[in-house]
């Protein structure tokens, strides 16, 4: 009991030694959440050990955790340690833990049971033993420094804490925003088949990564990708190439390959099965042995295939391989960012694609007819801007993103005036079902973006026929369908906004 309250003693005059300094945001949340947490130790003092205590006489290791982590920080985890190994994402360096990260102990040697613990902050960690019961040890003792095997961070708010990205400012530097990216993914754990933040797969978190930059959804698995595109020396590698190497370990044993993504500078983003999502150098002797190819796939035909399976027509196949003498091309430069403004945190889950709308007439043969006053406008509209380039924040000819896009041509051909970002517009006027859109309506889509927490808002203005213009990321302004392949499964609903 003196043991706890002499450490909360001392924390208390750190605390004061430091108030003079200006903190920021992050650190003022690290010590509310520290602050916390040592309160809530005090009510555990004298607590003993039990395997399978459940109460604040005795203990268990794992539910001492979980109970301190619920009652302090409001959050529950899970309560056996198994489970909460499984949780959150790793703490790649012990140097960047946080108050209220797990920390996982375990002896050396095979058969050792492992432990878990709080991390408090200032080097301190909470923890139920058997030789001292509840307690608040140094990580850096040696006893407990020599059993440090990992940790995780809790996510408790994925939503709000996910980064968001200024990406107009990355222009054609696809390496820059995908660092970025890498950065934020870092230590997601690895889940087979997984696609949050909650755990990922390998070649999903390739997935994931690719339509975040593109704007196209990159199908298939390592084995398939392995034909696609064309090879790409390791002295030509650029951001956005893909990275295969052989799996270790029984996989390996296999013949399997796994994924990741080249962002620059001899770097590599993966999601290593068994951990989690790294960046690891391509020079790294293990990853130099496991490296088997490096495609690059081009995301505009990708695109065309696409749009090819929606119309129901054949398209030429992403090219496999590469001719005699061929040089690997290198990719167009697109807009490195999903088609959004006003951006927005979804939920993890994607919403289920919505069916396509019967075909209409008019749908084949060119150019679709208005068969309205307002389509005609809205059409009229569209072509003064169509081929602008998309540049998120542009609201002119120079560049325009998809809200700016739909706000001008509902003022021109409408005379309504619209708020600026797609969230504002997606609670204007009624919600109106996909098969009674009529011309005019918003028509809004969730983009995957840069992983599951970074879904976009996109918008675009039903013509007419199954067609809506939009400013899309990666074509500027330009005319879609909904039925179309990417389109289609991306749609999330409409609304109908009344004239003035």
């Amino acid at each position: 009991m003196n043991r706890l309250r002499s450490v909360s003693v001392l924390f208390g005059l750190a605390l004061l030694a430091g108030a003079c300094g200006k903190s920021t945001p992050q650190e003022e949340a690290r010590k509310s959440d520290e602050d916390k947490l040592r309160a809530e130790i005090q009510n555990w003092s004298g607590a003993k050990f039990a395997e399978k205590g459940t109460s604040r006489s005795a203990i268990s290791n794992d539910r001492f955790v979980q109970a301190v982590f619920q009652n302090a920080l409001t959050w529950d985890i899970p309560a056996t340690r198994d489970q909460q190994f499984r949780t959150g994402k790793l703490v790649v360096d012990r140097k960047d833990l946080q108050p209220g990260d797990l920390v996982f102990l375990q002896a050396p040697g095979p058969f050792r049971p492992m432990s878990v613990a709080l991390y408090l902050g200032h080097d301190d960690m909470a923890i139920s033993s058997k030789e001292t019961g509840v307690t608040v040890v140094k990580l850096t003792d040696q006893r407990w420094s020599a059993k440090y095997s990992t940790a995780r961070h809790i996510l408790r708010d994925s939503a709000a804490a996910a980064p968001s990205f200024e990406v107009a400012k990355y222009g054609s530097n696809t390496g820059g925003l995908l660092r970025e990216i890498a950065k934020a993914w870092t230590g997601t754990l690895y889940l087979d088949k997984g696609t949050t933040f909650d755990g990922i797969g390998n070649f999903e978190y390739v997935r994931a990564i690719y339509e975040g930059i593109y704007d196209t959804e990159l199908e298939g698995t390592p084995d398939t990708w392995k034909t696609m595109g064309v090879g790409v020396k390791n002295d030509d590698l650029q951001p956005g190439d893909i990275i295969l190497y052989q799996a270790i370990g029984i996989a390996g044993a296999f013949g399997r390959l796994h994924s990741g993504m080249y962002i620059g500078d001899g770097d590599f983003t993966h999601c290593v099965k068994g951990s989690a999502v790294t960046i690891s150098k391509m020079s790294d002797p293990r990853w130099k042995k496991a490296f088997r190819a490096a495609r690059r796939i081009d995301h505009v035909e990708l695109t065309k295939q696409e749009e090819a399976r929606a119309a129901g027509t054949p398209a030429a196949p992403v090219r496999i391989g590469k001719t005699k003498g061929e040089r690997a091309q290198r990719p167009t430069k697109v807009a490195a960012n999903t088609p959004a403004a006003g951006k927005s945190v979804a939920t993890s889950k994607s919403a289920p694609a919505a069916k396509a709308p019967p075909a209409t007439a008019g749908r084949s043969g060119g150019a679709s007819v208005a068969s309205s006053d307002t389509e005609r406008k809205l059409r009229a509209a569209t072509e003064k801007w169509r081929g602008t380039p998309y540049r998120l924040g542009g609201e002119g000819k120079a560049g325009i993103d998809c809200s700016a896009f739909s706000r001008t041509i509902y003022k021109e051909a409408l005379a309504v005036d619209l708020p600026r970002t797609a969230a504002e517009q997606e609670r204007l006027g009624t919600r109106v079902d996909r098969a009674n859109l009529v011309s005019g309506d918003l028509v809004f889509f969730r983009t995957q973006g840069m992983g599951p927490f970074f879904k976009s808002r996109h918008v675009g203005v039903y013509l007419g026929d199954g067609e809506f213009a939009q400013a899309s990321g990666s074509h500027g302004v330009t005319t879609s369908r909904l039925d179309d392949y990417y389109w289609n499964k991306k749609f999330e609903g409409a609304r109908h906004v009344a004239a003035n």
